[in-house]
């Protein structure tokens, strides 16, 4: 060093944060005092690797199943929704399309990623019911989607569907024996046309009331079980049989596993048989503001309550294990009114229910506990800010960061109220319009001041009870949302 000074600003120089972008490689990096003017003071080599450059697979699984998530080189993590370790979890998951991102990072601390898509299909043919409703009709078509030998066939009628399942699986009995309704086969058309005339069912719930098997076909179930109007007076009978045919027509229906929670279907896009559905959300651009929302799945509910009594009875939890339990429960093989395993008869009867009507006319399952469509295009209204709406059953509430706006009761009957919130005083405007996009009215027009809430109401006239579309707008700001009319 020249001067003592000289090595205080060698010394400073490597001390002091600096920044160097060298190319990847080894590099040698001279240090000279803050001058430049002295011999070198010292030197130290600088080695800049190359980040990971991984690969992630792309991965198809079915609702409701895992897939294993595959990348190289192995020792990455994996990370996305519905991802756990290196596995991708389907159940309850809807169909289409999700990202998912492996990660490597290797011996010298340096990080790179890929990214990958997980297909989630609806995989398998449609399961094909029908509703009481439909078996007591005297017209319309039918589906059976397996058919013969895995072949589609349509029935023209519900008469003719129900004589083909009862030749196809035989005598359909409902109950336990000496307690049950039999529905002989050996003139299966006889026997079609009389389930036919007595569906569909209504009536409370309960027991079979007449000790012994009894002929559908005999004066005993007419006297017995049929209520003036000459259909079955207990839902829990009719939605039995309902099950028993419907069990009969897909082949995979009976093994359809059951949880307690919320399953969706789809509906076909297409002739009977077809596996391709419609998609899950739709948005009209009817209104100005592409804001009607519609939800093409159907969604069902099996209570906690049903499974507990499946598993307290040793039964599958399945459809097969449900329609034993409702056997029981006609039966009342546990020797408890009003009650079988543990679950009301109306909780069973609900169950059957679900399936019966979740399933119509051949729709697709989709996932269990599947997120419902926003009322609100998510892509609508990006211009004045975000619109978020939610359906709780009691109120829809919209809002964006600036602006909320609550409407309740949700579904209404002939008085919805709306509570305004604004962060921002302005002068405001909620207006209302039908589902066609059309303004019914403008129902409040005034100042609102800031974090004050002001209550507004709308009574719908007798002949004008609908849904509703409300937009509510502040200072530029704009909020939107639906309320259903319970009348429709």
């Amino acid at each position: 060093y020249a001067t003592q000074a000289d090595a205080n600003a060698a010394t400073n120089a490597i001390a002091s944060p600096t920044t160097y972008s060298a190319p990847i490689g080894t590099t040698t990096i001279w240090v000279r005092d803050a001058n430049g003017t002295c011999a070198t003071v010292t030197s130290f080599t600088v080695t800049v690797h190359a980040n990971p450059t991984p690969t992630a697979d792309n991965k198809e699984v079915c609702v409701g199943a895992t897939v294993d998530l595959t990348g190289s080189p192995m020792g990455g993590s994996w990370s996305g929704d519905h991802v756990t370790g290196s596995t991708f979890d389907a159940t309850g998951v809807a169909a289409g399309n999700y990202t998912v991102t492996y990660t490597v990072t290797d011996g010298f601390g340096c990080v790179g990623s890929a990214t990958a898509t997980v297909t989630v299909k609806a995989c398998g043919g449609p399961l094909c019911t029908y509703t009481q409703g439909y078996y007591g009709n005297t017209n319309g078509n039918s589906c059976d989607a397996d058919g013969n030998g895995g072949d589609p066939v349509t029935y023209q009628d519900p008469t003719s569907l129900i004589t083909a399942q009862l030749l196809n699986g035989g005598t359909l009995t409902v109950g336990i024996s000496g307690r049950s309704v039999v529905m002989p086969v050996p003139d299966a058309a006889i026997t079609a046309a009389r389930i036919n005339s007595v569906m569909p069912g209504n009536g409370t719930p309960r027991e079979l009331t007449v000790a012994g098997d009894v002929d559908i076909n005999t004066g005993a179930f007419t006297t017995a079980y049929l209520n003036k109007q000459g259909k079955i007076n207990n839902v829990l009978l009719s939605q039995t049989i309902t099950l028993g045919l419907n069990m009969r027509i897909s082949s995979g229906l009976p093994d359809f596993a059951l949880q307690a929670g919320e399953f969706a279907t789809a509906t076909p896009d297409g002739p009977c048989g077809t596996k391709t559905t419609k998609p899950q959300c739709t948005y009209s651009n009817v209104d100005p503001y592409g804001l009607i929302g519609g939800d093409t799945y159907t969604y069902k509910t099996i209570t906690a309550d049903v499974i507990t009594a499946l598993t307290n009875k040793g039964y599958p939890l399945t459809v097969s294990g449900l329609f034993m339990l409702a056997n029981d429960a006609l039966g009342n093989a546990d020797g408890i009114v009003g009650t079988e395993g543990g679950a009301s008869l109306s909780a069973i009867n609900a169950a059957i229910d679900a399936i019966n009507t979740g399933f119509d006319k051949c729709r697709v399952f989709v996932g269990w506990n599947v997120a419902h469509c926003s009322l609100t295009d998510p892509n609508a209204l990006t211009s004045s800010g975000a619109s978020r709406s939610s359906n709780t059953g009691l109120a829809s509430v919209s809002q964006t960061d600036k602006l909320s706006i609550s409407a309740y009761p949700n579904p209404f009957n002939d008085v919805v109220k709306f509570s305004i919130q604004s962060k921002v005083a302005g002068n405001a405007q909620l207006t209302i319009y039908n589902m066609l996009g059309q303004k019914i009215n403008t129902i409040y027009n005034g100042y609102v001041p800031a974090n004050k809430n002001i209550l507004v109401e709308y009574k719908a006239q007798k002949t004008a009870q609908q849904n509703l579309i409300y937009i509510l707008t502040i200072n530029g700001e704009k909020v939107t949302g639906k309320v259903l009319n319970i009348n429709n």
